[in-house]
């Protein structure tokens, strides 16, 4: 866990070139891609949404993942591993505050990065709370609140997330669709 202080954030006008100029529904998508890319984002051969809010450019995105529109990554370093689908609306939240006195209850702001391993799907509305791991093959139901790390291959779901379900491991064939949002 680091201060919030410790975190290098980029200068505001790559982010706010980035949040307003790559993030337009104007962009297409392999033009919205090198311009993360340009930002010094790692992404992959990955989709990634008009409307999405980026904070911060330590972001990491695997290969074959889909991020889905109006994603917000806070400012903290965030890892989305190979094959994840996220859903519209998820919020991977990597800072909070320390619980204060009556005075002001929201204290000392404190961070910490997030992990979304591969083939994890996380559905619509998703938040994911800081320092965060979710294991590989999870799946994270709509609506859901990610409090602690995963386990791998579970199906998981409510507020807080809690495992509801094992899944299958298997890692046979899937379909992969070109374009899965637009």
């Amino acid at each position: 866990m680091r201060s919030t202080s410790e975190v290098r954030i980029r200068p505001f006008l790559v982010l706010a070139s980035i949040n307003t100029v790559a993030m337009s529904h104007l962009v297409p998508a392999r033009l919205r891609r090198l311009l993360l890319r340009w930002s010094g984002m790692r992404i992959g051969d990955a989709w990634v949404a008009a409307g999405c809010l980026f904070r911060g450019t330590d972001v990491v995105i695997g290969d074959d993942s889909r991020i889905g529109y109006r994603v917000f990554f806070d400012f903290e370093r965030v890892t989305i591993g190979r094959g994840v689908s996220i859903g519209t609306d998820v919020k991977l939240l990597s800072a909070s505050h320390q619980l204060g006195d009556a005075r002001r209850r929201a204290a000392d702001q404190w961070s910490a990065p997030i992990e979304v391993c591969d083939g994890v799907w996380l559905g619509a509305g998703v938040t994911v709370l800081p320092g965060v791991t979710i294991r590989e093959g999870c799946v994270v139901g709509a609506g859901a609140v990610v409090v602690e790390d995963t386990e791998p291959h579970g199906l998981y779901a409510g507020v807080p997330a809690t495992r509801r379900r094992d899944l299958d491991r298997d890692t046979g064939p899937c379909h992969r669709a070109d374009t899965p949002f637009e």
